[in-house]
């Protein structure tokens, strides 16, 4: 299934798009680590997507190809939310639709489900969102390694068994990170002290509680990044509708270290 790559106006910024396939509409959203872009966190799940389901997807501003801000705060949870509310009003059109998303964004599809009653189903992986004390493992995903060895250091952290990246996912992220001003833009973005960032990354009991659609978390067992009894759990308490699916073998990162294990989920939550 081909996917279409194209980029949109925002807010006077360019937002890069990924876009294919047909049937249940889906927003697909990444998450913030150094490095992090569309087309590396869902690389081996985008197509398989586009088979079953009408995806678009985007990097989020100062992320992968879209552009940056050209002023502080760069850690804007409020830019963001508006970009992610403008995709979906695009994509659903408002016609019921669903949003995948990755740790950050977790939280942010969490937050659109919660004023979006047509945002019927969602799936989030890794999402933060209850308060949570700063892991090394995220400390470590928030700052920039200075080469190869370090990205995949970096990784260590990040998933259970960093060994089956392939080098070419290494060398991708890699690239985005020596790329023009990227490593300082990322480094000012997470500036300073680290917790201050997660601590906005909390959702209150009575915007859970708003959300009417499906929630599915899927999250890895071995996450060290936002772990499962402090990150998953609290949330589910006070939404509705949600299921928890935890996967063995598996870090903070499902659709990449788990793909097969992650479309099934996805398949029975979405159809």
């Amino acid at each position: 299934m081909a996917i279409e790559q194209f980029d949109l106006d925002f807010e006077g910024m360019k937002i890069h798009c990924y876009e294919g396939g047909s049937g249940f509409p889906l927003l697909l959203l990444h998450g913030s680590g150094a490095g992090t872009s569309t087309s590396s966190n869902w690389a081996l799940v985008l197509d398989d997507l586009a088979r079953h389901y009408h995806i678009l997807a985007a990097d989020l501003i100062g992320f992968g190809l879209s552009a940056c801000k050209s002023a502080p705060p760069l850690f804007d949870l409020s830019l963001w939310s508006r970009q992610v509310q403008y995709l979906f009003d695009r994509l659903s059109a408002g016609a019921n639709a669903g949003v995948i998303a990755h740790s950050l964004s977790g939280f942010l599809a969490l937050r659109l489900a919660a004023s979006n009653p047509n945002l019927t189903k969602v799936a989030v992986t890794g999402c933060p969102g209850a308060h949570l004390k700063l892991t090394r493992a995220l400390d470590v995903a928030w700052s920039v390694p200075d080469s190869l060895q370090g990205l995949r250091t970096m990784y260590s952290y990040v998933i259970a068994n960093p060994a089956s990246l392939t080098d070419e996912f290494y060398e991708e992220r890699l690239r985005l990170l020596n790329s023009s001003g990227y490593a300082k833009y990322f480094a000012a973005m997470f500036a300073g002290n680290k917790q201050e960032y997660l601590d906005q990354l909390v959702l209150p009991p009575d915007e859970l509680a708003r959300i009417a659609g499906q929630v599915l978390f899927i999250h890895g067992a071995g996450d060290r990044i936002v772990p499962f009894a402090q990150g998953t759990l609290p949330l589910m308490q006070f939404i509705r509708d949600a299921d928890a699916v935890l996967l063995g073998n598996c870090g903070h990162g499902p659709a990449l270290e788990q793909p097969a294990k992650f479309m099934r989920s996805i398949r029975e939550l979405f159809g």
